[in-house]
């Protein structure tokens, strides 16, 4: 989950854009509106989950947003991933770029991008529920609730499988006594 991979082999890497426009009808009310840009730039080995809470008709309905996605190769206008959480673990799964139209603007703004999100971590709270081959934990900061710390070295299967960064050299799990009596 953490740290780098010095060791990652060079792979297709690609940036899309993703772009916002307001629709040309409401562009005349409201004066010249500039575009916005947004760039992701996504590798061939990452991890990805899903951005949006709409279902993309293959099976992997992202609606508690805990979905976890390998992404397997990149095109134009679709891209090619597998499952790798959750009940379509193993799938291979087309994600097109498909257009957001967000209604609680004043205005009809219109986004085509890719429902997606490039994660290099998780929260412990998101980690929760999860089975992890391996996993690594920063610990600058330290656990904030009651069992955080219970949660994230729980993860994984064995001690050898867990790395810990705690640069004060040790860190303190937080219990709430007043739950407890």
């Amino acid at each position: 989950m953490l740290g780098k991979n010095k060791k990652l082999q060079k792979t297709e890497e690609r940036a899309f854009t993703r772009l916002e426009a307001v629709e040309k009808r409401r562009k005349r009310a409201y004066g010249e509106i500039e575009q916005a840009r947004r760039t992701v730039d996504s590798k061939i080995i990452c991890s990805t989950s899903s951005d949006s809470d709409s279902d993309t008709g293959e099976n992997i309905s992202n609606k508690s947003k805990e979905l976890r996605l390998q992404v397997k190769a990149l095109h134009k206008n679709v891209i090619d991933v597998i499952v790798i959480t959750g009940s379509a673990r193993g799938d291979i799964v087309l994600i097109p770029r498909i257009p957001m139209i967000p209604t609680d603007y004043p205005f009809e703004l219109k986004r085509i991008q890719f429902p997606l999100e490039v994660c290099f971590a998780m929260t412990i709270n998101k980690s929760q529920g999860q089975s992890l081959s391996m996993t690594g934990i920063d610990l600058r900061v330290e656990c904030f609730s009651h069992g955080q710390f219970y949660i994230t070295c729980s993860r994984v299967s064995s001690a050898s499988s867990l790395v810990i960064l705690a640069p004060k050299g040790s860190t303190k799990n937080t219990v709430y006594k007043e739950l407890l009596r």
